[in-house]
């Protein structure tokens, strides 16, 4: 089931109507590949970002 509905969601990234209107949208940049491919992506992204924010020292009240 989960194959399937990336492989669907893959697809319609790739039409041109959501290619074009993505990145305008929300300065988002349409990917594509497996689940196991975005599941590194976000935890490559975490780690990046929580290091970012732990060096910043912010804090959320």
């Amino acid at each position: 089931m989960l194959a399937m509905m990336s492989k669907q969601v893959q697809f319609g990234c790739e039409t041109t109507p959501a290619r074009s209107a993505m990145p305008a949208a929300d300065a988002a940049e349409p990917g594509g590949g497996t689940p196991a491919q975005f599941a590194k992506f976000m935890n490559d992204e975490l780690k990046t970002w929580g290091d970012v924010v732990r060096a910043s020292g912010v804090k959320v009240d």
